[in-house]
């Protein structure tokens, strides 16, 4: 036995035996062996969302290629400062701004009537009642960044998980855009009832699975999702 073989017996030796939380069928791909990479390994990007208003929310997942840019101002004020020689009171302040882009203005326009864009945080618009909390369950992937990623990178989806605190959500459907400059493509229908078995044992949740129809995400791609009254969703991607 050489010791490319020694080395390679001793591995997947080790990697059969049972780690905290995995299966017996878990394996790995291992010097060009091939095998079946166990599911919560795969590349894949989770969010949640609480839609914090007594409405529905139309939330644009993916933006569109849509200049979603806003200018946040903070402005700070110091304490009262008093000049001793003229006797004249100032209250200095500085601003600080940020650009998110959080903006629906642009999607509005073109006749998509959605209440906010993926983003982190909580975003408030008094104007269209939205108040929306969106979190990346990873604190070092952030949303932003991954939709950033995929308008640079396009990817191809291979499965949606959704949870949801209020079952009716499960009942809608999510709208589906690839948007051109030239017209407005026909909107496409995911029917999220379609895919919700009512012999599961989580009642809260359901998965679609685009493996035969690959769902592309990118700078063209607009998919949208109603977000239930006082509702708090969570989102699974699988990528490819």
């Amino acid at each position: 036995m050489n010791k490319m073989q020694y080395i390679s017996r001793r591995a997947n030796r080790s990697l059969s035996q049972r780690a905290d939380g995995a299966t017996k069928t878990d394996t790995v791909v291992f010097m060009n062996q091939t095998a079946n990479v166990a599911e919560g390994v795969a590349n894949h990007f989770t969010f949640t969302v609480t839609n914090n208003e007594s409405d529905n929310l139309l939330l644009a997942l993916t933006r569109g290629g849509f200049d979603c840019n806003e200018v946040f101002t903070d402005v700070k004020w110091e304490d009262l400062k008093i000049n001793t020689e003229t006797g004249v009171v100032t209250t200095p302040a500085y601003a600080t701004s940020v650009i998110k882009k959080t903006n629906v203005k642009h999607l509005r326009n073109a006749g998509f009537n959605v209440g906010a864009v993926l983003y982190d945080g909580t975003y408030k618009n008094e104007d269209l009642g939205t108040d929306v909390t969106m979190t990346a369950n990873d604190p070092t992937r952030t949303i932003a960044q991954f939709l950033d990623y995929i308008e640079r990178n396009p990817i191809r989806m291979k499965s949606l998980e959704i949870y949801s605190t209020d079952t009716d959500a499960l009942d809608s459907s999510m709208k589906l855009t690839f948007v051109n400059p030239f017209f407005k493509n026909a909107e496409q229908t995911i029917d999220l009832s379609t895919f919700f078995d009512l012999y599961q044992y989580n009642q809260n949740r359901i998965k679609i699975d685009f493996s035969n129809n690959e769902l592309e995400l990118s700078d063209v791609c607009l998919l949208t999702s109603v977000i239930p009254a006082n509702a708090t969703m969570k989102y699974i991607m699988r990528f490819y």
